[in-house]
Parts: structure tokens; C-alpha cells; sequence
């Protein structure tokens, strides 16, 4: 488009030596971590951890056409560990010092996780909450991963919604969000062939401050 060729190579070789650097360096075969030497000498870090929107960036270039920026095996793999590290059906048993967004048998997906050990003396603050926000970049980037292939999914357990809305509209949880497990619109266990049906689909949440059934369309759904 600028016609300047030259620095268009320099730019696409930059891009792909820094990708497989990235790569090489925060990725640990499930997903991309956060490399410090000593991670509790610094207040707020995740380190080792899951972190949700650890593929943000990588959203923002599906949104404009730019492709991958890492390994599309590794984006694959590590978006579908962040929903299975990090979601959560209930938080009966769930602590948390920060925020409270959800409660006892309401589902969500957290911050972050420590699946493999290594949490933080002191991680970033708000590990333990559960963002809206970040569930809806968490279902679009699934989308976007699973879009024209075989979707993110196992014959043994049921597909999950994952675009969520939020649960209330006003007090210290206007942010609460629930993610609704829910099987295959097509009403059975999720295969290829089904699941790839199963993009859209009504559910109904309570809304925490009234208690009422609300339907909401479901735009993305997470298969598992």
C-alpha cells in the first residue's frame, strides 16, 4: 500500500523473529507464562500462572485480519487452557479478598490460575476476581480459534457457553457475570459435526438483584 517494499521486509522479518523469541521463551506446552527471575521480589506478578487474557493482543490482530502472531497450534492449545484451568461452575469453596462478582453457585472464570504451582506470594491483585470483560474476549478469541476447523471440543464432555452478560445493574457487583454450562444446542454430547451448530444458542441467567429469568442471546460458545 505505501509501496516501500524494502521496509515492509524489514518489518515482516522483525515481526517473525520476535514471535518465535516470544514463543520460545513464555511458552510451557499448555500456554504463555511470565518469565522473572525471582517472581516474589516484585509485588503483582503471575509468573507461572494462567493468566485469562494472556491472548488479548492476539484478538485484536484476528479483529483486523492480521493472522496469528504465534504458533496457531500454541493459540489453539492455550486459550482452550485458559477456560479449562480457570473456569469455575460454583464458588462455594472459592477464596477471594478482593471484589466479590460472584457468589456460592454462580459459575465465571477467574483472573488466574496456578495449575502447576508456583502462585505468587503476593500476585496481582485481582487474581481471584472474575471480569466480564475478560470473559467476553476469552468466548470471541475461542470463536476465532475455532472458526473454519475442528472445534476446541471432546466427545466425553458437554459444550459450555461462554459469552456471558452481565447479572446486575447497580451495588458493588454491577460487574457479575455467569457463564451457564449448557450442552449442544443440538442435544447431545459435542462432536465435530454437532458442535459446529452449536454457535449460538438462548439461555436464560438470573439477574442477581432480581432473581428473574432473563434470556439473553448466547453469541459464542465455548466447546470443550
Amino acid at each position: 500500500m505505501l509501496d516501500e517494499p524494502a521496509l515492509a521486509e524489514r518489518c515482516r522479518n522483525a515481526f517473525d523473529a520476535g514471535s518465535r523469541k516470544l514463543d520460545s521463551l513464555l511458552w510451557n506446552g499448555e500456554y504463555f507464562v511470565q518469565r522473572i527471575d525471582d517472581v516474589d521480589a516484585y509485588k503483582y506478578q503471575h509468573g507461572l500462572g494462567c493468566l485469562t487474557d494472556q491472548l488479548l493482543g492476539q484478538l485484536h490482530a484476528h479483529a483486523l485480519g492480521l493472522g496469528d502472531l504465534l504458533p496457531a497450534d500454541h493459540i489453539r492449545t492455550a486459550i482452550k487452557s485458559v477456560f479449562d484451568y480457570n473456569f469455575r461452575a460454583g464458588f462455594e469453596n472459592h477464596t477471594n479478598c478482593q471484589r466479590t462478582y460472584v457468589l456460592n453457585d454462580e459459575s465465571g472464570l477467574l483472573l488466574c490460575t496456578w495449575p502447576k504451582g508456583g502462585r505468587p506470594k503476593y500476585p496481582f491483585v485481582y487474581s481471584d476476581e472474575v471480569w466480564t470483560g475478560i470473559e467476553y474476549h476469552v468466548a470471541a478469541e475461542l470463536r476465532s480459534t475455532t472458526a473454519g476447523s475442528t472445534p476446541v471440543c471432546s466427545s466425553s464432555r458437554p459444550c459450555r457457553i461462554a459469552m456471558t452478560e452481565s447479572g446486575a445493574t447497580g451495588g458493588t457487583r454491577s460487574n457479575a457475570a455467569i457463564i451457564t454450562p449448557v450442552r449442544c444446542r443440538v442435544g447431545r454430547f459435542c462432536s465435530p459435526s454437532a458442535a459446529s451448530t452449536a454457535t449460538s444458542a438462548t439461555v436464560s441467567f438470573r439477574s442477581i438483584r432480581s432473581q428473574t429469568p432473563a434470556p439473553i442471546q448466547i453469541v459464542s460458545s465455548v466447546l470443550v
